[in-house]
């Protein structure tokens, strides 16, 4: 009734979230924490010199890389959870 009916019968569609901006900001401290030299040489399975340049290339504002820095920091979350 109160919406249009193009909205309603639309296929379901996803919606993005700012992950890129968040681990600049409010999660900076656990992001740093899970991606410090110290905690990307933990596992012994990381490149941490190629994981340290996509890095400081986000923290200096390139997105060029921001999948594969995501994918790395939830790798480390779960390395430390679970390992």
């Amino acid at each position: 009734k109160y919406i249009p009916k193009e909205i309603m019968e639309r296929p379901k569609m996803g919606f993005g979230v700012p992950v890129n901006v968040w681990c600049k900001n409010e999660l900076l401290d656990l992001f740093m924490s899970h991606m410090s030299d110290e905690a990307l040489a933990i596992s012994g399975l990381l490149n941490v010199n190629a994981v340290k340049d996509i890095r400081n290339k986000y923290l200096e504002g390139s997105l060029e890389n921001f999948e594969r820095i995501w994918f790395i920091f939830i790798f480390q979350q779960w390395y430390n959870r679970w390992m």
